[in-house]
C-alpha cells in the first residue's frame, strides 16, 4: 500500500467517526457512552487552550449532573489539589473566595490551574456540593509526582500531630535534601556527580507511614492523604534522579505514579466511586501508538490506558479516553494579578 492510499485511508476512517461538536447537545452521544463507565479520562492536546478547558468544564458537569461521576483526578499536584479538595467539598474557605483559593498554586506551571477557566468550574463544583450531603460531594485530586518539598512538608506535619514518635523518619528524609536548598533539580544533578541519593530514606519514610496508618484502605481522609504524600516523596525522588538521563524511564515514573493514585484513590472511595481524570492526551492515551514505543527502552501503557485494563478487572467497568485535539485555538485567561484574581492570558 503507497503512503498516498495508507493517508487516504485514515482520512475517510476520520471523517466517517467524525462528528460536529458546536454546542452541548452535541455531548449527547458522548455522555451516554459514559454512562456505564468506571472511569472517563478527558485529555487535551494543549495545556493552557480555552477551548479544551471549556469543553472540559461542560462535558464534567454534564458527567457528574447526569451520570453520578464522584471524583476527579487532574494532571497536578496532590497537596495543591488536596485544598482545593477541601474547599470544593467545603470543608475549609468559608470566607474565602476561589481566585484566593488557586492563588496558592506556587510551582510552575502555574498558569495551569490559576486561570479563570478552572476558577469558574471549581466554584460550580463548590455549589454543586454544597447541596448535598458530605458522602456524595464530589472531590478533587492531584495525580502528578512533582511535589517532592511540599509533601515532605505535609508528612512532617500529619506526623506530628498524630505519630510524634514517628517524626524523626521523616526529618531524616528532610534533612538529606537539605544541602540541595530543597531544589529537586539540583539533587538530580548533584547525583550524577557523587553515586548518592535519598532513595533509601524517603522509601524508609513510605513504609514507616504506612506501617502508622492503622487502615491503610480505611476512610480516614488525613491518613490517606498522608500515605499518598509518602507515595508521592518516593517517586518523585526516583523520578528527579533518572530524569536527566534524558530517557524514557522518567516518563514511565510519572505515568506510573497517576496510574498507581488511581488505583488508590478508586479503592478509597469505594466500588460505586466514578472517576473523571483531566490529562494531556500523551498519558491519557496508548503509547504504543506513538514513537515512545519503539527502541530499548519499554514504555508502558500511561495512566488512563491502564487503568481501562484494571477497571474492567477490578471494578467490572471500562474507562473511556475521549481526546481532544485541534488545527487552532486561543490562549486560556491565565495567572494572578497582585490581588490574587486570574488575569491576563498566559502561554500554553
Amino acid at each position: 500500500m503507497t503512503s498516498g492510499v495508507a493517508k487516504s485511508s485514515v482520512l475517510s476512517e476520520i471523517h466517517s467517526l467524525a462528528r460536529p461538536l458546536k454546542t452541548d447537545r452535541d455531548l449527547n452521544g458522548l455522555v451516554r457512552r459514559a454512562a456505564d463507565c468506571r472511569f472517563v479520562a478527558i485529555g487535551e492536546a494543549s495545556h493552557g487552550t480555552h477551548e479544551f478547558y471549556t469543553w472540559r468544564d461542560t462535558l464534567s458537569r454534564r458527567l457528574i449532573e447526569e451520570e453520578g461521576y464522584t471524583w476527579i483526578g487532574v494532571e497536578g499536584d496532590w497537596p495543591d489539589c488536596w485544598r482545593i479538595d477541601r474547599w470544593v467539598r467545603g470543608e475549609t474557605g468559608k470566607e474565602q473566595g476561589v481566585h484566593a483559593l488557586l492563588a496558592g498554586f506556587e510551582r510552575w506551571p502555574r498558569w495551569m490551574w490559576a486561570n479563570e477557566e478552572v476558577a469558574a468550574f471549581l466554584d460550580w463544583l463548590r455549589t454543586w456540593n454544597l447541596s448535598r450531603p458530605m458522602s456524595r460531594r464530589v472531590g478533587f485530586y492531584g495525580l502528578d509526582v512533582y511535589s517532592l518539598r511540599a509533601s515532605l512538608r505535609e508528612i512532617i506535619g500529619w506526623l506530628q500531630d498524630n505519630v510524634p514518635d514517628a517524626v524523626p523518619a521523616a526529618l531524616r528524609a528532610w534533612q538529606c535534601f537539605l544541602p540541595h536548598r530543597e531544589d529537586p533539580h539540583k539533587y538530580a544533578w548533584s547525583t550524577r556527580l557523587v553515586p548518592q541519593s535519598c532513595e533509601a530514606d524517603v522509601i524508609a519514610l513510605l513504609a514507616e507511614v504506612r506501617s502508622r496508618v492503622s487502615t491503610p484502605g480505611g476512610h480516614d481522609e488525613a491518613a490517606f492523604g498522608a500515605v499518598q504524600n509518602a507515595e508521592v516523596a518516593a517517586n518523585a525522588e526516583h523520578y528527579y534522579r533518572i530524569m536527566l538521563r534524558g530517557d524514557r524511564q522518567s516518563w514511565n515514573v510519572r505515568d506510573h505514579h497517576m496510574a498507581d493514585t488511581i488505583d488508590r484513590l478508586s479503592r478509597h472511595l469505594g466500588p460505586d466511586s466514578k472517576g473523571l481524570i483531566w490529562e494531556h492526551n500523551t498519558h491519557v492515551g496508548d503509547a504504543r501508538a506513538t514513537d515512545m514505543a519503539q527502541g530499548r527502552t519499554r514504555q508502558r501503557r500511561p495512566a488512563a490506558a491502564r487503568t481501562a485494563r484494571r477497571g474492567r478487572r477490578h471494578a467490572g467497568g471500562p474507562c473511556l479516553p475521549p481526546g481532544r485535539g485541534d488545527r487552532r485555538g486561543r490562549l486560556g485567561k491565565s495567572g494572578t494579578d497582585p490581588a490574587g484574581c486570574a488575569g491576563p492570558a498566559g502561554q500554553p
